[in-house]
């Protein structure tokens, strides 16, 4: 910025003058003391604003990597949108001289804003010049990410504003992507927002998941409320003429044993379900309400489509989301189909270095980002219905849970060894807190305890509460994009 140089120019003609009398003297001498100090502040104001700048250069330079443009005004052009809107606007800065150089392996985007001093113009310093560049690896790697979103009843109003706005920055800093004849490797994102369960709505029929609803009436005690096919044993199914209808949500896989804490299909090789996906059956208030999910997707729009109708309703089986988080990166599960069927678990599966590692474009980095407050209070009881004995107060009217206890266990117990399962298979675990202040953290510490084992480790802790929901997904978008910069 050069601006030591002039400064010290002026402090010295100021030292220099002995015209004028004492009074004159004292005066001008605290001019300098007063620029000195309040230099400080455009300084700031500078150093944030090239903060703000190399964030956005880097989300303008990684989208460029991927695009087969080989001039580098093309790639100025195409990817110059990126950082004109990722941009952190500090008032009277704008971008200038955005600009790609193709370095043939790599490229390196540049660009710099013009900040108007309020403190230096005092001394003839208007205006401070502020750069930055990024260099990123012309090749890279498959990126595939699924973000896990609250949808409950304890994000209703600011909370629920708050989600949204976070989830539609990281789609903007990590712009899904697909491989076409102006890109060499891909980015998809999936949603899945979850409170009480899960909704596959359109996108994967529900049937597929976990067979069809069949008639007739329980008199099972503790079941009297809901409608089977056979009340007598451990298989009931719901009927499609129940007070909710045929339910497109779906909740914990509870048989057979082996299958629960799994990605595996729901389907042999026959064609028979032999693993599916749990009913789910709630009375009004507490029913399939969440917005349906998105799967994986090389565009924005059915992304941010979908935020935009998210809102807040319903009790939390948080298990449910974190296992529909990782059915949407597997590609065994077998239930998406075109672009949205994921790509082969990397070479680098169990390797937690994967993210340091020398990119290679036939691997696939798996991610997934899960959002809570980690009250879980929602298990069901094999039926559908959600299980009164291992679940906590919030999940909804006893009258509407039966008797009959959860086979797998609480909703703790299942999402521990779904967490478990996920790393092992090689996907990155961020988990996002929210609404876990330090009071919630002290009266219930099995949350912080839980979300701390959940993580790939203690760094993909991120604690929204004390910055925001919006700059905790920026920084996860920021540590992804980190992946192909190499300065």
């Amino acid at each position: 910025m050069n601006v030591l140089p002039k400064l010290k120019s002026v402090l010295k003609r100021f030292a220099c003058n002995q015209k004028g009398s004492m009074s004159i003297v004292v005066a001008v001498a605290a001019i300098p003391m007063l620029v000195a100090i309040g230099s400080a502040v455009d300084i700031e104001r500078a150093i944030n604003a090239r903060t703000a700048l190399q964030s956005s250069l880097d989300s303008a330079a990684l989208y460029a990597a991927t695009l087969n443009d080989t001039t580098s005004a093309a790639l100025t052009s195409d990817s110059k949108i990126y950082v004109t809107n990722n941009y952190l606007n500090n008032s009277d800065a704008q971008v200038s001289n955005y600009a790609v150089t193709n370095n043939g392996s790599t490229l390196t985007a540049s660009a710099q804003v013009t900040l108007n001093t309020t403190f230096m113009t005092l001394v003839g310093i208007k205006t401070v010049n502020v750069s930055a560049k990024s260099t990123v690896l012309r090749q890279g790697i498959n990126l595939e990410v699924s973000l896990v979103l609250d949808n409950t009843t304890s994000m209703a109003g600011q909370a629920m504003t708050d989600a949204k706005a976070a989830a539609n920055l990281f789609v903007s800093m990590v712009p899904p992507q697909p491989v076409s004849s102006s890109s060499t490797t891909y980015t998809k994102i999936a949603l899945v927002p979850y409170n009480n369960a899960v909704n596959l709505g359109t996108t994967a029929n529900a049937n597929y998941a976990h067979g069809a609803y069949k008639a007739g009436t329980s008199t099972t005690a503790g079941y009297q409320n809901f409608k089977f096919n056979n009340p007598s044993n451990t298989t009931m199914t719901f009927s499609a003429t129940s007070a909710s209808g045929l339910s497109t949500c779906v909740t914990e896989r509870t048989s057979p044993v082996a299958a629960r804490s799994t990605d595996v299909s729901p389907y042999n090789s026959s064609g028979v379900l032999v693993a599916p996906f749990g009913f789910m059956y709630g009375p009004s208030g507490n029913d399939c309400s969440v917005t349906a999910v998105v799967p994986l997707s090389t565009t924005a729009a059915p992304l941010t489509t979908a935020i935009s109708a998210m809102s807040a309703a319903g009790s939390t089986a948080g298990q449910v989301g974190i296992a529909w988080g990782w059915y949407a990166l597997s590609p065994t599960v077998g239930i998406w189909s075109g672009s949205s069927v994921p790509g082969a678990y990397s070479v680098t599966v169990g390797n937690p270095a994967f993210i340091s590692t020398t990119p290679n474009l036939n691997q696939v980095h798996k991610v997934m980002i899960l959002m809570t407050d980690g009250e879980y209070n929602s298990a069901y009881d094999g039926n559908g219905v959600i299980s009164s004995p291992s679940s906590l107060s919030g999940s909804g009217s006893t009258s509407n849970q039966s008797k009959v206890a959860s086979p797998i266990g609480d909703s703790y117990t299942q999402a521990s060894q779904m967490c478990t399962a996920i790393k092992a298979a090689g996907v990155e675990l961020y988990v996002v807190t929210f609404q876990l202040t330090p009071a919630i953290r002290a009266a219930y510490p099995n949350r912080p305890a839980f979300v701390n084992a959940c993580a790939t480790d203690a760094n993909h802790v991120v604690d929204a509460d004390s910055t925001s929901p919006s700059a905790a997904f920026a920084k996860i978008a920021n540590q992804l994009n980190a992946m192909r910069i190499q300065s």
